[in-house]
């Protein structure tokens, strides 16, 4: 069970701890579901925050967890979510091509990543986010204090982000 716990994905999380959303089969998410979407912050390896800068690229430089690192995490379907950033209203995209920017007015392929939970314990929450647009996970490029790709395909350190939720 607590090995489950571990790699059960976000949905299944969100359902134990009750959140007050429900996982609709559309491919756009509701309007009542981007009300209802937690808002998270994700922190990397080396301790600086995932943020969206003024052009939309994301990156992860951020001392603290201000306005431009807070997330809208918004469920697509029972295995994909998106992000919507807090700051410019704008989805972030996972490309194909491993580029991470937040500049899309909706949600499509490009927009969905799977989201596991490797520390799942009342204290402390940590995430790995595999892209629907290319199979790769989300990483901090030396684990943090540049740029957010989506280009690993095989999860480490740098892939794994602490989650702090806002409500």
């Amino acid at each position: 069970m607590k090995m489950l716990m571990k790699k059960a994905p976000l949905f299944l999380f969100a359902i134990v701890m009750a959140f007050s959303f429900s996982l609709a089969a559309s491919a756009a998410p509701s309007a009542d579901q981007a009300a209802a979407a937690p808002v998270v912050s994700f922190q990397s390896a080396n301790g600086s925050w995932i943020k969206v800068n003024g052009d939309g690229s994301v990156t992860a430089d951020a001392g603290s967890a201000d306005q431009a690192a807070k997330f809208d995490l918004i469920p697509v379907d029972a295995q994909y979510f998106a992000l919507k950033s807090r700051s410019n209203g704008k989805f972030a995209s996972f490309k194909a091509d491993g580029t991470v920017v937040a500049s899309a007015a909706s949600v499509g392929t490009t927009e969905k990543v799977a989201i596991t939970y490797v520390v799942n314990t009342p204290q402390e929450k940590a995430i790995q986010a595999k892209a629907l647009s290319n199979g790769k996970y989300v990483s901090a490029v030396n684990g943090g204090g540049g740029k957010i790709v989506v280009n690993v395909a095989s999860p480490s350190k740098f892939e794994t982000f602490k989650v702090k939720n806002w409500k």
